[in-house]
C-alpha cells in the first residue's frame, strides 16, 4: 500500500477571496512552525501572485493511500 502526502495552504487575498496552493510530495513530519514560516514568506513575496495573499487562513496535510486490487483473472 502506497501513501502520498500533499501540503494544502489557504490564504485570504487582496480581492476578499481565498487563494489555495497545493504542494505534492510534502514531508509528513513537517512542523507547524515551518509551514507558518513558508506561508509568511509567500505573503511577503505576494506581489508575484495574481491574487495577492495578505493573511494566513489555514494549512493542512492531506494523506492519500493507495491499495491495488487484484481484479484480473
Amino acid at each position: 500500500m502506497a501513501a502520498s502526502t500533499k501540503l494544502h495552504l489557504e490564504f485570504n487575498t487582496n480581492t476578499s477571496s481565498k487563494a489555495t496552493f497545493n504542494f505534492n510530495y510534502a514531508d509528513p513530519s513537517v512542523s507547524d512552525n515551518d509551514v507558518k514560516a513558508l506561508m509568511n514568506v509567500m505573503i511577503t513575496s505576494g506581489a508575484i501572485f495574481e491574487n495577492v495573499p495578505i493573511s494566513i487562513d489555514s494549512a493542512k496535510l492531506v494523506v492519500t493511500t493507495e491499495q491495488a486490487l487484484n481484479v484480473k483473472d
